[in-house]
């Protein structure tokens, strides 16, 4: 719930990208699997996208926003060249990871509460990623 709460892009690349590989991963394994509707994959993609776009514009980004564009650039959505091209979501991802910072290596921090850590910890995983 606090997901959905604080980051809505985040949370719907998530369930996008579960929809995707839901009917193909799960019919071959377990035949009993309820099924999902044939539009909701393509739906939810395009919520997702909807998102991605969203933050061309926007002023503020949450480290949220970088962990969303960066499962974007390497789960692409649509097959088939229907998506955006990867590289050009993984140079947005950049963008806004630099934008926030997250380029300088996450020593810089010194947390002084709980909340501070968990941020801290939350930056250096996103900084592992990109950087490593």
């Amino acid at each position: 719930m606090e997901l959905q709460q604080t980051s809505s892009y985040l949370l719907t690349v998530v369930i996008a990208i579960a929809t995707r590989f839901y009917s193909r991963s799960n019919l071959s394994i377990r035949p009993n699997c309820p099924q999902i509707d044939a539009r909701v994959p393509a739906a939810s993609a395009q919520l997702a996208y909807s998102h991605l776009a969203a933050t061309l514009f926007r002023k503020q980004h949450r480290l949220a926003d970088v962990q969303a564009t960066l499962l974007l650039s390497g789960w692409g959505l649509q097959g088939g060249g229907l998506g955006p091209d990867p590289w050009l979501v993984t140079g947005h991802c950049v963008r806004l990871a630099r934008r926030m910072g997250l380029h300088r290596t996450p020593y810089d921090v010194v947390p002084d509460t709980h909340e501070g850590k968990v941020r801290l910890r939350d930056r250096w995983r996103v900084w592992l990623c990109w950087y490593q």
